[in-house]
């Protein structure tokens, strides 16, 4: 609601000055804030003459906590001033309140190629700003030109160019440099004398006044070769072939590192094990300590179609990524990180999800039983088969298939199911459940049930092997008959023979 209030002041107030005929399209200042509007009369690059004043208005719903004004030579205060206790001519239209002011320069100022700016304050503590360039003139010797950037991106880090934005005026109407020198930060910032730097500035372009409109310009300059750290840069404006030169300084931080992203995790998991943490707190930017701002985390999935997004979130701290195991795949975790310069990197780790098979669970009658197990069932009773047990993964349990066989022969698909004895005169036969996931894995359980009714059944293994220790015993026996009957002990004739 609030917005909308300072939208329709902002309307309002464009509607007055449309009518009044005294509102410039540079002047309407920001008014994002507090709804405060500063106008300024006069036209920049026009000239005045001593005694000369400077006319403006503030319009707000409410009255200013603060009005000032300030007059630069460059980056040189020459004069300033207090406006709040002169503002004059209060009018209210609509529910706006506009005051008048006054701006005389003193002689002293004379000569200038001068920036005027005028700032208010109002009471939520927004401030709002006007900027108008003028050549306050002594005489007819010529001046440097002015130069002004609308955002001098100040403290601010930058990578790879500056982006110089602004207006210049010069006061011959003859073509003008634009420059600029860029040196390791002074103490105090910009505290150079700039007339040492003029002579090596790099001139980035060439402007002719008669082309540019309103005196703006949009130029950049690159910093590739710069080394990380604190500079001041001095953009420069002088007359074609004219050592006379007007400047305006800011201070920025060169960052041309590309930040460097890590992430600390495993590659290969096993589906239904928990989350687990991939860190990225030992990404680092060099030469910035918390360089980084920012870390976005992206995971996608490996498809017959391609990578498709799962999920991703971007955050101002280091942050872990929580990946859940409930699904088994192939996986690409990527995490890019930001530094405050607009520097970016990305990282990439691929992740397998390992599916975990089924635990299948056959119950017969209320009762469990494993795989190789025999089962003592009559004939004539209704087997009561339940697979309802059989437990999965989270992702995979809603979706398992339960196929049972008889004798290795399919006959019903399903959790749950009565069966009768196979109409075949048989006195056993094998019982199969295979339980499959949707990944296409299987465990599988069979038993043997017989006929409780027909007597102990030999399983065929123990009948093998009695057959073969039988024939064996028999084989020895009659080996040793035979050893015995090919060696008999000679008897000796008696004596009385």
């Amino acid at each position: 609601m609030q917005c909308s209030l300072r939208s329709m002041f902002f309307i309002i107030a464009i509607l007055i000055f449309s009518i009044s005929g005294n509102v410039q399209a540079d002047d309407l200042g920001q008014n994002t804030q507090g709804g405060t509007i500063v106008h300024l009369q006069e036209i920049s690059g026009s000239s005045m003459q001593i005694g000369d004043t400077i006319d403006g208005s503030i319009i707000s719903a409410e009255p200013p906590v603060s009005v000032w004004w300030r007059l630069l030579d460059s980056d040189e205060i020459i004069s300033t001033g207090a406006l709040t206790n002169e503002l004059t001519g209060e009018t209210e239209i609509d529910g706006l309140l506009r005051w008048n002011f006054q701006i005389t320069p003193t002689q002293s100022s004379y000569p200038c190629s001068c920036k005027i700016v005028v700032s208010a304050i109002d009471k939520y503590g927004s401030s709002e700003s006007v900027t108008k360039l003028l050549f306050l003139e002594d005489g007819p010797s010529p001046m440097s030109p002015i130069v002004n950037l609308d955002d001098t991106n100040e403290d601010t880090w930058i990578s790879g160019a500056i982006d110089l934005r602004g207006s210049t005026f010069s006061h011959l109407s003859s073509n003008i440099e634009i420059g600029v020198t860029i040196t390791i930060s002074s103490s105090p910032k910009c505290s150079t004398d700039p007339s040492t730097l003029f002579g090596n500035r790099n001139i980035i372009s060439e402007l002719d006044p008669n082309l540019i409109q309103n005196g703006l310009f949009e130029l950049s300059n690159s910093i590739d070769d710069l080394q990380d750290g604190s500079y001041d840069a001095f953009v420069f404006s002088n007359d074609l072939g004219s050592i006379d030169f007007s400047y305006q300084c800011f201070s920025f931080m060169a960052d041309n590192t590309i930040p460097s992203p890590e992430i600390i995790g495993p590659t290969n998991l096993d589906e239904g094990t928990g989350p687990v943490q991939f860190q990225c707190s030992s990404s680092f930017d060099a030469n910035w300590e918390n360089g980084i701002v920012s870390y976005f985390w992206s995971l996608k999935q490996t498809t017959e179609i391609g990578l498709v997004p799962i999920n991703s979130f971007v955050s101002e701290t280091p942050i872990p990524y929580v990946l859940e195991t409930n699904s088994s795949g192939l996986y690409q975790l990527s995490l890019t990180v930001n530094d405050r310069a607009g520097n970016f990197a990305t990282a990439s780790s691929p992740i397998i999800v390992n599916n975990t098979p089924p635990v299948a669970k056959l119950s017969i009658g209320n009762e469990e039983y494993s795989d190789g197990e025999t089962i003592s069932l009559s004939k004539d009773s209704t087997i009561l088969l339940d697979a309802s047990k059989s437990t999965d993964t989270a992702n995979d349990q809603p979706t398992l298939r339960y196929i049972w066989r008889v004798d290795n022969v399919p006959f019903f698909e399903g959790k749950n199911r009565e069966l009768m004895w196979p109409d075949n005169n048989t006195n056993q036969f094998e019982l199969t459940l295979e339980v499959i996931d949707n990944d296409h894995d299987s465990t599988i359980i069979t038993v043997l049930i017989k006929d409780a009714d027909s007597g102990p059944i030999i399983p065929l293994q123990f009948l093998l092997l009695f057959v073969s220790i039988s024939f064996l015993t028999f084989a020895i026996t009659r080996k040793t008959k035979n050893d015995a009957s090919n060696y008999r002990i000679p008897k000796w004739p008696s004596e009385t023979t």
